[in-house]
């Protein structure tokens, strides 16, 4: 365990109601598994802006894939002189890791990922309302990424609540479908599910299919570890009797989670032209998941002054995350020092700071500031009306 922060792994409920086929039941309730770091620093000094990340990981994975770019992250943390990493958290999608556990039984045959933004919100406020942190604004703010699965989720997370985020950076997100070849869709599921193994007979077996047969094989070596260790569960066999290992996925949840894919991208591909939080889009560079042309469909829908960075990274696959951790670390890194540098520009003019959190002199100057906006806007108006009923006579 590092020096630098604590961990703590949470639980919270998952969003309701969610789509139908959901879960078996309409009524069944669904948990949320989550991984909180806390830095270990003591007092905060008011002049650094504290910053908060959030991981969603991709289908098959699990929270503990970012173990090593949240280590790293706090360990660049140290040296900064305008920010400080003050939390972090990293979530189990419904269906994966620990969430998939607590949900055995009553996980459905539908799963419609936005229904896994509104989880991610849903564990924002849960530490909003049980810790006071996570709390967006002119000293705090949160970033949140996500991977693949996670990268949409994100996405649609920042459209549905852009006033919890500073930015949203989704990593080789998966955001876009063309009907005309919905068809490679369905051949790649196809062959994953015939890959895809969740039962072992030995310890020996779960290790060897993820180091040498699995897609995660390329991972870096700590970023691999620590996936496994954290999806790694035991099962009694019912016709031996004997402990077995298996993984906290099912091969069942992992392909519902796929093949729902292409009844949740339509959504996000209508909402980028809509987004209002600050967006850095990562690819690799070789990555082939996405069809190519969703790289110009993204960077071109999104609102110029929104589309904070478009980064390729070098012969980066669409696994970059695990492959190449520290390159991903960087573009984290980097991201948060612009925000961080904009927050600091901007922080003095800001209603709480300016006036001292005084709630009387906050409403009284934005109520005087509305009024006067209005006035212009209505003088504006009959300036106007005047020049074209002029242009008449």
């Amino acid at each position: 365990m590092s020096k630098l922060y604590t961990l703590e792994k949470k639980t919270t409920d998952a969003a309701f109601p969610r789509v139908p086929g959901s879960t078996i039941l309409s009524n069944d309730r669904l948990k949320i598994v989550y991984n909180k770091y806390l830095t270990a620093r003591g007092a905060i000094s008011k002049d650094k802006i504290k910053v908060n990340l959030i991981f969603a990981h991709g289908t098959g994975m699990n929270k503990s894939i970012w173990n090593y770019h949240i280590k790293k992250l706090f360990e660049h943390s140290q040296s900064a002189s305008t920010w400080v990493l003050n939390s972090v958290l990293s979530i189990d999608a419904i269906g994966h890791g620990d969430s998939s556990l607590l949900n055995e039984g009553k996980i459905g045959w539908v799963y419609k990922w936005e229904d896994g933004s509104k989880d991610i919100i849903q564990v924002i406020k849960h530490e909003q309302q049980t810790t006071n942190e996570f709390v967006n604004n002119a000293s705090t703010k949160n970033i949140l990424i996500g991977h693949s699965l996670g990268g949409f989720m994100a996405v649609v997370a920042g459209f549905y609540e852009p006033s919890m985020f500073d930015a949203v950076i989704p990593v080789e997100g998966v955001l876009f479908m063309d009907p005309k070849t919905d068809g490679r869709f369905l051949g790649i599921f196809s062959k994953l599910s015939s890959i895809l193994i969740d039962r072992f007979e030995s310890e020996e077996e779960y290790n060897d299919y993820f180091t040498k047969f699995s897609i995660y094989k390329a991972f870096h070596p700590e970023v691999l570890k620590d996936f496994m260790e954290d999806e790694k569960a035991t099962y009694v066999d019912p016709e031996t009797k004997e402990t077995k290992f298996m993984t906290k996925a099912s091969t069942t949840n992992q392909m519902t989670t796929y093949y729902s894919a292409r009844i949740s991208i339509p959504l996000v591909m209508e909402i980028f032209p809509l987004l209002t939080v600050p967006l850095v889009h990562v690819i690799g560079s070789k990555a082939t998941w996405n069809p190519p042309q969703s790289i110009k469909f993204i960077r071109d829908a999104v609102p110029k002054e929104y589309l904070l960075d478009a980064i390729d990274i070098p012969e980066g696959e669409h696994l970059v995350n695990g492959n190449d951790p520290d390159a991903l670390v960087k573009i984290i890194e980097d991201t948060i020092k612009k925000r961080v540098n904009t927050a600091i520009e901007i922080r003095p003019n800001d209603p709480e700071v300016k006036y001292g959190g005084n709630k009387s002199e906050i409403l009284k100057s934005q109520w005087d500031l509305t009024m006067s906006l209005i006035d212009e806007q209505l003088k504006a108006s009959k300036e106007a009306a005047k020049k074209q009923k002029a242009s008449k006579l």
